[in-house]
């Protein structure tokens, strides 16, 4: 199946990966193809659209950096396979593989700020909280992790699997569980 991102409405451009290893530049208006890009292996969650770049995990553990314009800048390598989605403050880049290994890297030269181990394995990518990251575990196990250490700042256990991304809104964490529940999470 395809995944997608827009570049906006001004840029006219979407951004699409397919499973057979190609990311695809297309006008919005025409459906013409702007360039094409072979991603071996076959891209892992969709390309995330930020300024001047679009950021790709793939089937390898590895995090492409790529300019608007079709070109591979940088590749990162991620400390194991990675969930998707991914997320991007600024220049850092976040995520976290199957193992609950979460960590942080440099959109510039692709290196690893930090890492940090969750202690068991995650099913849903990273979320941005504040100037905290969000890491959930198979079992439940919240984690807040800081931004720029890696850091664990506190941990919450729902005590339900989750296997979906959790959002925010209106400054609270919303986290659906595999049993129907929805917990939100507020600051203090």
């Amino acid at each position: 199946m395809p995944r997608g991102q827009c570049l906006g409405p001004r840029d006219h451009r979407a951004l699409i990966a397919d499973q057979n290893g190609r990311l695809y530049c297309i006008d919005a208006d025409s459906g013409a193809i702007i360039w094409e890009l072979e991603v071996p292996p076959s891209a892992s969650g969709p390309p995330v659209v930020i300024p001047d770049h679009v950021i790709l995990p793939v089937h390898s553990g590895r995090i492409l950096v790529i300019t608007l314009d079709g070109k591979v800048r940088v590749e990162i390598d991620a400390p194991g396979e990675l969930i998707s989605p991914i997320a991007c403050i600024g220049p850092t880049i976040f995520g976290v593989t199957r193992r609950g290994i979460a960590f942080a890297s440099d959109l510039g030269d692709g290196g690893i700020l930090w890492q940090t181990s969750i202690d068991e394995p995650s099913l849903v990518g990273p979320v941005i909280w504040g100037t905290e990251i969000v890491i959930i575990g198979v079992s439940g196990m919240t984690s807040l992790l800081h931004y720029g250490t890696g850091e664990i700042m506190s941990q919450v256990n729902i005590s339900a699997p989750v296997s979906a991304n959790p959002i925010i809104y209106d400054s609270k964490l919303f986290i659906a569980t595999e049993e129907g529940e929805l917990i939100a999470i507020g600051r203090k």
